[in-house]
């Protein structure tokens, strides 16, 4: 019982984090596009160079969105699978409501 609410109290948390995870890789994507980040365009050269390296590797953990976005969105979905197979139609609506206001409830 105690692990059902704790992945209830979880699910606005998970499907929240996908979609900042998916605004923020398009963030990174447009940035990658529109800003030519080069050493040699930034002012002060090699004085810059932390920042450009810095820059260069969060850009290219953008990648790595894709995998966090999909075991994420694994346990989003094997969660509401669950409980369109388990429950009735006022089971689900109680347990959405319950993970809507769950900090509230308790």
């Amino acid at each position: 019982m105690n692990e059902a609410k704790w992945e209830l109290n979880n699910l606005n948390k998970r499907k929240k984090t996908v979609k900042l995870l998916e605004e923020t890789k398009d963030d990174l994507r447009d940035m990658r596009v529109a800003i030519v980040i080069d050493p040699n365009s930034l002012p002060g050269g090699s004085a810059h160079e932390t920042v450009f390296n810095k820059m260069n590797r969060i850009v290219e953990q953008c990648a790595n969105y894709d995998v966090i976005i999909k075991n994420y969105n694994f346990m989003i979905n094997r969660i509401e699978k669950a409980m369109d197979e388990l429950l009735n139609v006022e089971q689900k609506e109680v347990c959405y409501i319950y993970a809507n206001y769950s900090e509230s409830i308790e």
